[in-house]
Order: C-alpha cells, then structure tokens, then sequence
C-alpha cells in the first residue's frame, strides 16, 4: 500500500509539471499548420482572390492572396480562421508567409474577434519582408482594442476569442501577393529580431514646443559621425529661470513590445547649469524622461538606454504610472532647466532606434 501511494504521489507530481512545462501552440484554422480551412475576408477599397496551392512551401500547401490596392489610405487583407480552443496565454503569433510587392508597403497583422462583434488588434513593428518564405511574429499578448467596439473598456480574454484574422495591412497603392503556409499562436514571447530604425532627419517631422523667452532653428545636415545626415538644433537659453526646449516626433508605430531599449547617437554643447538632455518617450497623456539625463558631449557618442530607466515626469500624470510598450506614441530629444548665465547651445542627432 506504501508502495502504491508513493508511486501516485510520484506520478502526480510529474503530470502536474508536466501540465506546467507545457506550451501553448494553437493552430489560426484547420489542420496541424493552421490554414486549411482559412477563408479570404472580403473587405473594402482593396481588390482579392484567394487560390490554395498545393506545393508552395519547399513541398508543403500555401494559401495565396493576390491583391491590388490602388488608393494611398491603409487597409487590410486578411484571411480568417476559427481556432478548436482557446489560446489562453498565447503571447505571440508566428506566421510563415512570402510575400511579392511590387509597390507600397506592407506589415503583418492579426485581428481577433469575440462573438459580439468587439476585436483586437496588432501589427508588425517593422514592414513586412518580400522574396522567399519566412517566419513572422506578432506580439498577440495584449492586442490594441478597435475604435469600434461598443464595449471600449472591455478587457482582451483569449477564452472569449471565436474568430483570427491573419493579413497585412497595406500603406500606399500596392499590388502583390500573400503566400501563408502556417499560422499558430504561441506563449514563446515576441522579440524583435532587429532594430528599428526611425527616421528622423526631416525637420517635417519635428514640432519644436518651447518657452517663448527660448529661441531655437532646427535645420538637417550631412554632419553626422560618418557625414550622414543629422538634425541640428541650434538654440539660445536666458539666464536665471528654467526654460524648456522640446522637439518631439511621433512614432511611425506605437508598439514597442518585443524590443528592450532605446539607442541614440547625439553630441551636445548647453548652456552652464543645464545638466544633459531632456530625452522622453510620451504617451497620450504621460511623458516619461530618462533619469539621469544623458550628459552633454563634444564628441559623437552612443547611448544605449533601457526602458526601465524611463520615469515619469514629475510635471506629467499617467493612469498607471508606468510606461506602456504599446501605448508609445512619440519621442521628444530636448532639454530643460535653469542656465546660471544663458547662452546658446546645440544639439545634434544622427541616429534614433530602438533595439531587441
């Protein structure tokens, strides 16, 4: 009996790590790739066809979308499955896809729907890429609720989820084609695989806020580290109160997730008494600024910052105090404080990114 007991003891304890060793691995549609019963979603201002090809994929089936858009608003192509069970804890998805564009730009999306008609949505940090197959990753954790939905604040549940959308969404007159051979959720968390680069040296992009006693003329030069291009912010502080200089720029997209910090290639000349730079990721209604504030240099320098090291300011109010990876909607490279004498400073940017 002795034996018995111990033996259920032992073989409980091993389902029961079992059960938490195991990986969430959901299927988008039918079949053991996730595509067999996938279906094209017919939506406005974009022209389709969906063909099912036998031997796409080094031997294996492909589903293949080929599209025409000819407006220059963004839209949507997708196809839609209906996954056996709940994908609870899924963190990611992964797509095997080709893509041809011939013009415009595309990048991956997923769109999940409950059975009222609410849906959340991701898409791809960076464009999609073109030519052979290859794996996609969506982060799929917390997915971005539709304008639509009746129910704004209602929270995204994986159980709750009855239908997935897998696509592109489409910037630009565009016409190509979409191969996907899998589709599958996963717990596996999404991280970037390369940086993304911003660009930045475009004074179109800027909007310089300031104190009005400030003066400042950004302009663009081919002055950077290796003579590429680079913003140029000349500026002149009063002396004896604090001022605030603020370029800031919105980001192409707001989510960061799957990336861990942010990196900038700078120089700086300021004025005595101010101590570095006013380096800020915003929010809708949050700024939160590095602390310390990246020193002045004389020379092209590089900073690696992570993201933890971004506090909000204490000027600035946020609903939970805390910065958001995807709810990043802009960066701000400035600076502030009070100059003991005043005078003219300068701060040059040759490279924005922000790294896995």
């Amino acid at each position: 009996m002795r034996s018995t007991l111990l033996t259920a003891l032992v073989v409980g304890l091993w389902s029961g790590c079992a059960a938490v060793a195991q990986t969430v691995n959901v299927p988008v549609g039918g079949g053991s790739a996730g595509i067999d019963d996938l279906e094209l979603v017919q939506l406005g201002g974009i022209e389709a066809k969906l063909d099912r090809v036998a031997d796409a994929d080094a031997g294996k089936p492909a589903l293949k979308v080929t599209f025409k858009k000819a407006d220059e608003p963004r839209r949507l192509v997708a196809l839609e499955g209906r996954p056996a069970k709940s994908a609870a804890g899924a963190k990611a998805l992964i797509a095997r896809y080709r893509l041809a564009l011939k013009t415009g730009e595309a990048r991956l999306a997923v769109v999940t729907w409950d059975a009222t008609g609410n849906a959340w949505y991701k898409t791809g940090s960076e464009p999609a890429k073109t030519g052979a197959f290859t794996d996609g990753r969506i982060a799929a954790g917390s997915p971005r609720p539709a304008a639509f939905n009746k129910e704004p604040a209602l929270e995204f549940n994986w159980d709750d989820i009855e239908r997935i959308w897998v696509g592109l969404v489409i910037d630009g007159a565009a016409e190509g084609t979409f191969e996907l051979s899998a589709a599958r959720l996963t717990d596996e968390p999404y991280r970037a695989a390369e940086p993304l680069v911003l660009t930045i040296a475009d004074t179109k992009l800027w909007n310089v806020g300031q104190d009005p006693a400030v003066t400042s003329e950004m302009t663009v030069a081919n002055e950077g580290p290796t003579n590429e291009a680079c913003t140029k912010l000349a500026f002149t502080f009063p002396g004896g109160r604090h001022m605030f200089l603020v370029p800031s720029m919105a980001l192409p997209q707001s989510d960061l997730e799957g990336y861990s910090a942010l990196e900038i290639t700078y120089k700086a000349e300021l004025p005595p008494g101010i101590q570095g730079l006013l380096l800020m990721l915003t929010e809708s209604g949050g700024q939160f600024m590095v602390e310390p504030m990246p020193a002045p240099s004389e020379k092209w320098i590089t900073a690696t910052i992570p993201f933890a090291d971004f506090k909000l300011g204490a000027w600035s109010k946020d609903d939970n105090g805390t910065l958001d990876l995807d709810r990043v909607q802009g960066i701000c490279v400035g600076t502030h404080g009070a100059s003991t004498g005043g005078g003219p400073g300068l701060i040059m940017v040759s490279d924005v990114r922000f790294v896995p």
